[in-house]
């Protein structure tokens, strides 16, 4: 539960304080991962959910039941997490579109959708270095490179040159050097083949469909250059958000699973007391 206070001598109505508890949310959503955040309901995911009642003379119990299936499971919202959405809120910060893309992209596999998964992860990553590389190029002192970036849109639109030609032109760290927790050693490769499929959904209107684990590998890759552009952000003096010392956006995603995982709530009896 979340609870807006005020001064008493502050007005503050319904739709201004369910403003302030929605950006919490929403960046609650991107700091951890918590990708159902503001998308899903009690048990959403569930293949199935049930209740079960057993019934001995006046004695009567209930159970909960439910079945999940494809998953991805997170770490839980720190204190020190916590505490970081205070700078956030105070300024008045959005959260970072690429960061809500990629949360789309978990949620979608949770949603039993794959493709729409790869799709919107294609679409962040892009976002997401696109951003880095104008914000870089803008910024004081000028340079040749920076100059020669902005003036060449053209070579702009090719993703694979942002990659590596355009990263290295801006000075920025070598990218196939770069490791992020959880990523395959061949991210940058995924990172690739994702954006290729993307390109394959959106302009050449594939219908397109991967595997499970095609698409938990093309998500820890697009996890990797999520992080790639955040360290690069913070070095560059660029506007990000704030992380406690020590922890990441990267490190937040566990595991991604496709097993069956049953839940169940603890069992609830009470007595049957007949009218007199």
């Amino acid at each position: 539960m979340i609870r807006v206070a005020c001064p008493n001598t502050a007005d503050l109505n319904p739709d201004e304080g369910w403003r302030i508890a929605r950006r919490l949310l929403e960046w609650i959503r991107v700091k951890c991962r918590h990708y159902w955040l503001l998308h899903g309901i009690s048990g959403f995911g569930a293949a199935y959910r049930g209740t079960l009642f057993t019934r001995q003379g006046h004695q009567i119990t209930q159970q909960n039941l439910a079945m999940y299936g494809p998953n991805v499971i997170v770490n839980p919202l720190t204190r020190e997490i916590w505490e970081t959405l205070e700078i956030e809120m105070e300024q008045g910060s959005e959260p970072p579109i690429e960061d809500a893309l990629y949360c789309d992209a978990l949620l979608s596999i949770v949603a039993g959708n794959p493709t729409k998964a790869l799709l919107e992860a294609g679409v962040a990553v892009e976002v997401a270095l696109t951003r880095l590389l104008v914000d870089v190029a803008t910024s004081s002192p000028s340079t040749s490179g920076k100059k020669r970036f902005l003036r060449d849109q053209a070579d702009r639109n090719s993703f694979a040159k942002k990659l590596t030609q355009w990263t290295r032109t801006l000075n920025l760290d070598p990218i196939h050097g770069f490791t992020a927790p959880n990523a395959p050693p061949d991210w940058l490769t995924n990172v690739k083949d994702l954006y290729q499929m993307r390109n394959g959904v959106a302009h050449g209107g594939a219908r397109g469909s991967a595997d499970y684990l095609e698409v938990v590998r093309h998500m820890f890759a697009a996890n990797a250059l999520l992080e790639y552009v955040r360290v690069q952000r913070l070095q560059q003096g660029l506007k990000t958000y704030t992380m406690p010392a020590g922890t990441t956006p990267a490190e937040q995603i566990r595991l991604c699973h496709n097993a069956h995982l049953s839940a169940s709530s603890n069992v609830l009896s009470g007595m049957l007391v007949p009218k007199s």
